[in-house]
C-alpha cells in the first residue's frame, strides 16, 4: 500500500517472494530506495524483474539528477517496451517520491498482458497517477474489514500505527496469482511488514512487524493468525 501526504509518501510492503504454488522462495525487502533522490519503488511479480527495476533506477537517478527527470526517463523506457510481445516478464509496481514541481506523488504501472480481473481498464506499459492512495493485494470482504479493528480512517496521517493490522488482514485472504490467473488462489502476504517513508530529504525503511512462522520452503498458512 502507498499513500501520499502533504510532505511525504509512505509505503507498506511485505517480504514474501513465492513460487507459482505459493511456496516461499525467499524473504526479502521489497521496497527499493534511491541513495540520491527522494524516490522509492515497490513492485510485485517476477522477482528478478523487480530487482532489475531498482538497478535501472539507480542508473537513471545518477544520469538525470532530479526526481522529475528520472521519472520521465523511466516512464519512456517502460512505455517503449509495449510492442515487444507477450514474452516479457509480468510485474507491476509503484514509483513514488517527491516531485520538484508538484510534491508527493504515486505513479503505477503494470506489464500484465491479459487475464487478470484486477487490471481491467488499466493498460499495460502505461503510467497512471494513483492520486493520494493505492492498495494492491487481496481484497478482504467488508465484514472482515469491520472485524479487523481497523479504524475507518486508519491511514489518514500515516501507515505505521495500523500497518501490521492492515497487512495481517490482507494476509488472511487468498488472492489470484497475477502472472497465472488460471492457477489456484494463493496466500501471498507474509514474512514481515516494512514501512518506507520518502521525504524531500530522502527515503528510509523500517521493519515494523515479523511473522516468524513464515519460512523459506513452506507455504503461508495464515488462517487463525492475526498481526
Amino acid at each position: 500500500m502507498a499513500a501520499a501526504y502533504e510532505d511525504r509518501v509512505e509505503i507498506l510492503t511485505d517480504g514474501a517472494i513465492y513460487a507459482d504454488d505459493g511456496t516461499i522462495m525467499a524473504l526479502d525487502q521489497k521496497a527499493w530506495k534511491s541513495n540520491r533522490l527522494p524516490l522509492a519503488f515497490a513492485g510485485r511479480g517476477n522477482a528478478i524483474a523487480v530487482d532489475m527495476v531498482g538497478t535501472a533506477l539507480d542508473i537513471f537517478s545518477l544520469a538525470h539528477g532530479t526526481f522529475d527527470e528520472t521519472f520521465m526517463a523511466f516512464k519512456e523506457k517502460i512505455e517503449s517496451r509495449a510492442d515487444k510481445g507477450k514474452d516479457q516478464v509480468a510485474m507491476d509496481g509503484v514509483f513514488a517520491g517527491i516531485s520538484e514541481t508538484i510534491g508527493p506523488v504515486i505513479y503505477y504501472f503494470h506489464t500484465y498482458q491479459e487475464g487478470s480481473d484486477g487490471f481491467r481498464g488499466c493498460e499495460p506499459f502505461k503510467f497512471y497517477d494513483a492520486g493520494k492512495e493505492l492498495a494492491a493485494g487481496p481484497t478482504p470482504p467488508p465484514r472482515a474489514m469491520r472485524d479487523s479493528g481497523l479504524p475507518m480512517y486508519w491511514a489518514f496521517d500515516g501507515l505505521a500505527e495500523y500497518g501490521p493490522t492492515f497487512m495481517g488482514l490482507l494476509r488472511q485472504h487468498p488472492m489470484e496469482h497475477l502472472a497465472h490467473p488460471d492457477k489456484p488462489l494463493v496466500y501471498g502476504v507474509g514474512g514481515h511488514v516494512d514501512h518506507t517513508v520518502v521525504t524531500a530529504d530522502g527515503a528510509t525503511t523500517e521493519r515494523i512487524h515479523v511473522w516468524p512462522e513464515d519460512r523459506v520452503g513452506s507455504k503461508i498458512e495464515p488462517l487463525g493468525c492475526t498481526a
